[in-house]
C-alpha cells in the first residue's frame, strides 16, 4: 500500500512540473499522511531532475492561500475534513 501511494504521489507530482524550466517543485502538505508520501516521492522526482520541497501546514486554509499567492507550486491535502 506504501508503495502504491509512493507511485501515486510521484506521477501526480510528475504531472504537475510541467513547465521544464522549473528545477524546484514546492508542494504544500498536512503533515501525516501527505508530507510522509512525499518523502517517499523526493527520490524519485530526484532521478528526473526535480528537487521537491515539502511545506508542511497543520490547517487546511493556510496551503489554499499560499497556492493562490503562488508560494507553492501544488498542495496534497485530504478531500474532505476528518472531524
Amino acid at each position: 500500500m506504501k508503495k502504491t501511494l509512493t507511485l501515486i504521489a510521484a506521477a501526480t507530482l510528475s504531472a504537475l512540473s510541467f513547465a521544464s524550466w522549473a528545477d524546484t517543485l514546492t508542494v504544500g502538505a498536512s503533515n501525516t499522511p501527505h508530507a510522509e508520501i512525499l518523502e517517499q516521492a523526493k527520490p524519485i522526482l530526484a532521478k528526473q531532475g526535480i528537487d521537491l520541497e515539502i511545506k508542511p501546514f497543520q490547517d487546511y486554509i493556510l496551503p489554499n492561500t499560499a497556492l493562490a499567492g503562488r508560494d507553492i507550486d501544488a498542495k496534497l491535502l485530504p478531500a474532505h475534513s476528518l472531524s
